[in-house]
């Protein structure tokens, strides 16, 4: 049996980060202790393009760059040089829990199984998927919408839900992915506030 999982996919700069941020919030508010990390858009002060990417864990208490305009690195994606360092250390936050640990009902969410994280860390990508075969785990996940490895991968695996992002449904989206999330730790047992 492996984890239940929802990927959120979408065009760049649709609000995939943005819904997740959200259920997030949604989420916390109701008790649910959530795991995982997210990626954001840097951009200098005062607006401009951006010019990099950074990880934060989603209580904020862990930081770090991903990607940056400026950065040399031996991975590169796009315009940007890839810290592979920085992506092998947050995958540490997508560790499931242990048969031991007994974590029924552990929430993730992953802000993004994407180009950049997928070529960066072979690390991420094995941590990922030990995660989606995690019974009792619940992950929601944003995707690239085009890709392969990893990103192909995911959107085949077994039982996999995919809701495609748009203008007409970004605004209700992330009460019906709060929505989902409750109804599959209600559905393996989990206590839920």
């Amino acid at each position: 049996m492996c984890a239940r999982v929802l990927l959120i996919t979408g065009p760049p700069g649709v609000g995939k980060t943005t819904a997740l941020r959200s259920v997030f919030e949604r989420l916390s508010a109701n008790g649910v202790v959530v795991e995982g990390f997210f990626t954001q858009e840097d951009r200098p002060q005062g607006g401009g393009s951006r010019v990099g990417f950074t990880l934060s864990t989603w209580d904020g208490a862990h930081q770090a760059q991903l990607a940056h305009a400026n950065l040399t690195s031996p991975v590169q994606v796009g315009r940007y040089g890839v810290d592979v360092r920085n992506m092998d250390d947050f995958s540490k936050y997508l560790v499931p829990p242990t048969s031991k640990e007994k974590r029924v009902g552990s929430v993730f969410l992953v802000d993004e199984v994407g180009k950049m994280e997928c070529a960066a860390s072979s690390l991420f990508c094995k941590r990922m998927e030990a995660l989606l075969s995690t019974a009792g785990c619940v992950v929601v996940a944003t995707v690239a919408q085009h890709g392969g490895g990893l990103v192909a991968k995911v959107k085949k695996w077994p039982g996999v839900e995919i809701i495609e992002v748009g203008i007409a449904n970004r605004a209700v989206l992330p009460q019906h992915l709060a929505d989902w999330v409750t109804t599959q730790l209600l559905d393996s047992g989990s206590a839920v506030v």
